[in-house]
């Protein structure tokens, strides 16, 4: 039983994990698949990257033009009194009068 037991153990510290042996090879795999690419598919995937990029940086630019958009709308609605406020101030009154907007209606 001792025999078995430490051959077992010394078997499993020198013998890799499964993981480490799907590791092994699925660097294997991409090694063999870069081999074998043809320069139209590197083209294509090089395209592909340089496509998306470019549209994150359009997105970048999208979400900022929107956001100060927003910081525009508000430093307006600040600085004019706002017509928004004053709307939402009548619905509010206009609730405490015990009508709302679907009486009016």
């Amino acid at each position: 039983d001792q025999i078995t037991s430490s051959s077992s153990s010394s078997y499993n510290t020198t013998t890799p994990t499964t993981k480490q042996s799907n590791d092994y090879f699925q660097r294997q795999q991409e090694t063999i698949r870069e081999m074998l690419k043809t320069n139209d598919e590197r083209i294509a995937e090089t395209t592909y990257l340089k496509l998306q990029e470019r549209l994150q940086n359009v997105d970048d630019l999208l979400e900022r033009l929107q956001e100060e958009e927003w910081a525009e709308e508000e430093e307006e609605g600040i600085i004019g009194g706002t017509t928004a406020n004053a709307d939402e101030y009548d619905q509010e009154e206009e609730l405490a009068n015990g009508s709302t907007l679907l009486d009016q209606i």
